[in-house]
């Protein structure tokens, strides 16, 4: 599962690098504007950092990466099993937050879409409204 995370943290990074969002509804507060794209930067954050320290975890400890195993991506780290104990630790912390700030992220937007009826959803979600998507 780690690989497949891995890989869609990868593909996500990639599109917003190269694909702005669409600008927020006019309808929409100046500071819940401002609070939307805290709660965007501190996604990518905890999704990286879950990454990396799941990616230390498993190497820390001699474990092999399937995927980067399969295409003969050595280990980026040697062997510490006490540095992996602390980021299993980081990991499970940070996983625990995302987890928080995923569940908000989607109770706003669910708000959004059935109570303020604002378009947000199809801002994210093009199929559901019929939006550029990409935020």
């Amino acid at each position: 599962s780690s690989d497949v995370c891995s890989s869609d943290l990868l593909a996500r990074v990639a599109w917003r690098l190269f694909h702005r969002p669409p600008p927020f509804p006019d309808t929409m507060h100046p500071l819940e504007q401002k609070i939307a794209g805290r709660t965007h930067a501190a996604l990518y954050v905890l999704m990286v950092l879950a990454a990396v320290t799941g990616y230390v975890h498993v190497i820390g400890l001699g474990f092999p990466i399937e995927l980067l195993n399969a295409l003969g991506v050595p280990p980026l780290l040697p062997k510490m099993e006490g540095i992996a104990v602390a980021a299993s630790f980081l990991h499970r912390i940070t996983s625990f937050v995302l987890t928080g700030v995923v569940a908000v992220h989607v109770a706003e937007v669910l708000r959004h879409h059935w109570i303020e009826k604002d378009g947000t959803l199809g801002r994210m979600w093009p199929p559901v409204g019929g939006g550029s998507g990409g935020a």
